[in-house]
């Protein structure tokens, strides 16, 4: 029994949230990289206001 290899989808048939973490775009990935950094920081904000 063969097996067939599944054919990949497209990057425009995939959600948008998929097809931003799924990148290998150098300028996707930075401005996943700023807005990761900037999320972080207002978490670490909230927190130091908390305490």
């Amino acid at each position: 029994m063969a097996v067939r290899a599944e054919k990949p989808v497209p990057a425009w048939q995939r959600g948008r949230v998929a097809s931003w973490l799924t990148t290998v775009d150098h300028k996707r990935i930075g401005i996943l990289y700023i807005v990761t950094s900037g999320l972080f920081f207002v978490a670490g904000g909230i927190m130091a206001l908390l305490i």
